[in-house]
């Protein structure tokens, strides 16, 4: 195994994670931990914000190899999603190129820079990061519900259609370098954390690009399943995954979006989600971090 190196002077920062097998108990608790946040994670998002803080305390990791780790199962969900996905929605919209590569440039250098945070400083970068992300994430739902959101454009008259059609290729213009910079920044926020990067992925596919909240889920989860592998080769290489833990969750995580994914195509199916990730973001913070000193 490689061992992970400090980023300040490339000695190994001594938080491999530990060899040791796991309990029955604790596999079984990992396992109904990750049912519960893949399920979240299909509907909107945020269920690594349950399931880091369970690599944590139930399997007994430093935060920056339970970060590492929670890739393993993030992949096993985004897998079983996808599949499920084109299997009941053959039509469903694929994410491409031009969407695919700014979220996996992003997710490169955030990966790259995790690997340089010791135990103590990806506590805090976690702590900071999901608050942050679940905030965006209610906001700016809230903003474009209050706006009247709609994929549906107002039809010009006759009187403004002129006017209309120039500002309007400015209009796109200006929402696709948008897109694609949100994109860019979601992506370097999921290389990092992952945790919670649902929230950021569906704001910018919302905002930006004007889609319904059943589509820009659907391509969110396409997104996910594209930056994670290489994140996770990022983070294996620097010795920062446990590989037992990982699958134990992802077969979890792997079972809830399985699940999940046929609820989350129909109408209404993510309304509330939001408000009770948002409850269980709180909640499972407060139990892993309190403690924690600089």
């Amino acid at each position: 195994m490689v061992e992970p190196r400090d980023g300040r002077c490339g000695q190994p920062s001594a938080i491999a994670p530990e060899e040791a097998a796991l309990g029955v108990d604790t596999a079984l608790l990992l396992a109904l931990v990750g049912v519960v946040s893949g399920a979240i994670n299909v509907f909107a998002g945020g269920g690594g914000l349950l399931a880091l803080p369970a690599l944590v305390l139930a399997a007994n990791l430093d935060a920056a190899v339970a970060n590492g780790t929670f890739r393993v199962a993030v992949l096993a969900q985004s897998l079983a999603a996808v599949a499920r996905l084109r299997r009941l929605d053959a039509g469903a919209q694929r994410a491409r190129f031009s969407l695919a590569a700014p979220v996996m440039l992003g997710a490169l250098l955030g990966a790259f820079h995790a690997t340089r945070l010791d135990d103590a400083g990806t506590r805090k970068l976690i702590l900071g990061a999901c608050l942050l992300a679940t905030a965006a994430w209610v906001v700016g739902e809230a903003r474009l519900a209050a706006a009247g959101a709609s994929d549906d454009e107002p039809a010009p008259t006759s009187a403004t259609e002129a006017a209309g059609k120039a500002s309007e290729s400015v209009g796109a213009m200006r929402r696709r370098v948008g897109l694609w910079l949100a994109l860019l920044v979601a992506g370097w926020y999921g290389g990092l954390i992952q945790a919670g990067v649902g929230f950021l992925l569906l704001l910018a596919l919302r905002r930006f690009g004007r889609l319904p909240l059943v589509t820009a889920n659907a391509l969110k989860l396409e997104l996910v399943l594209l930056f994670t592998p290489l994140a996770l080769l990022t983070f294996a290489a620097d010795g920062r995954v446990d590989w037992a833990s990982g699958a134990v969750l992802g077969v979890g995580m792997a079972g809830g979006a399985w699940v999940a994914t046929g609820w989350a195509l129909g109408s209404g199916a993510a309304a509330g989600v939001r408000w009770t990730t948002a409850a269980m973001v709180l909640a499972a913070l407060w139990q892993i971090w309190p403690g924690s000193t600089p």
